[in-house]
């Protein structure tokens, strides 16, 4: 993998999505996600082919949080 893609959702509504680009360094600090919430979390992972493009896997099976 080159990296991987998190996402928060509420219900079916992305709230946050980004992207760790290096999967053995990468890491995300958010400081403006409302705390006692609650979120689905889902991960996928990415790879990048030069002259070919980018691949995605599906995304994981969620996970849900509360902040």
């Amino acid at each position: 993998a080159s990296g991987y893609e998190v996402r928060f959702m509420n219900g079916d509504t992305i709230e946050k999505q980004f992207t760790v680009g290096n999967y053995k360094t990468g890491a995300k600090t958010f400081n403006d996600i409302p705390a006692d919430a609650n979120y689905k979390v889902q991960v996928r992972s990415y790879k990048k082919v030069a002259g070919v493009g980018v691949f995605y896997s599906a995304w994981s099976t969620p996970k849900y949080v509360n902040l």
